[in-house]
């Protein structure tokens, strides 16, 4: 199972091109998960210019909730895991991607090198 980073979820269903060869065969081929952060994301970056999505409200209704993708909400065990996270990534919301993806053993769809350099605790596919 695999969980999506924000980036690798809006290019899946918006610019599919974008993703490499690996990714967009994890993306067809396994059982994939969201996580509310994303959506969180997503909404914070709106009204910013060159926003990954200008609706987030409904392009995650549309492509998330009403396709059935399963949804990983944020939860207190979660964050749990920052504590002891390595400070290499900064973004907060890459942060919970990271926590999540290690709790529930998860790979994570990613094209952030940061992510990357985790090394063997994340197993970040691109």
């Amino acid at each position: 199972m695999f969980l999506l980073d924000t980036h690798a979820l809006v290019w899946a269903i918006d610019s599919p091109e974008l993703l490499s060869p690996r990714a967009s065969a994890v993306i067809q081929s396994e059982e994939l998960m969201v996580s509310t952060v994303s959506f969180w994301e997503l909404l914070l970056k709106k009204d910013r210019r060159g926003a990954p999505v200008k609706n987030p409200g409904a392009w995650w209704q549309k492509h998330v909730t009403l396709a059935g993708v399963q949804v990983l909400p944020i939860q207190p065990y979660h964050l749990r895991h920052l504590e002891t996270l390595p400070p290499i990534h900064k973004d907060p919301f890459d942060r919970v991607l990271i926590c999540q993806s290690l709790h529930h053993q998860l790979g994570l769809v990613t094209n952030d090198e940061q992510i990357r350099r985790y090394g063997d605790a994340v197993t970040a596919v691109w």
